[in-house]
């Protein structure tokens, strides 16, 4: 029989540290794992927040454990992002187009508005039509 860990953790995957087991929170952050009795390490994560590992928690068959989880948002660091969209069927194997934007561009562009805008083409990005 099987110990019970569960609790909320909005959007967050679960991983059972040293194992291959592991869940992801659902739409209403509840998550719930069901484990043998053991001494087990959980670490919760998601892109954009600090990922954080809870103490061991001594588990037993008749367990039913809470842990509720807040991560707190980390800001990543970036230099530039490359944005390149999927292949088309009726482009074969040609890319569409392509466009690198530096950290300046980023930071400029963001400056003026919060909602993203469509980039403008340059010649170099746009593919030859058919």
């Amino acid at each position: 029989m099987a110990g019970l860990i569960h609790g909320l953790a909005q959007d967050a995957v679960i991983v059972v540290l040293d194992t291959t087991l592991g869940t992801v929170a659902d739409e209403d952050g509840n998550y719930h794992l069901s484990l043998p009795s053991g001494s087990w390490q959980l670490e919760f994560s998601l892109i954009g927040y600090a990922t954080q590992r809870q103490a061991p928690v001594a588990l037993r068959s008749d367990s039913d454990i809470t842990l509720h989880i807040a991560l707190q948002q980390d800001a990543i660091a970036l230099r530039e992002i490359v944005v390149t969209p999927g292949r088309f069927a009726i482009m074969g194997d040609a890319r569409g187009s392509q466009q690198t934007l530096s950290e300046e561009e980023i930071q400029s562009s963001s400056a003026r508005t919060s909602t993203p805008q469509p980039l403008p083409p340059s010649a170099s990005s746009v593919a030859p039509s058919c």
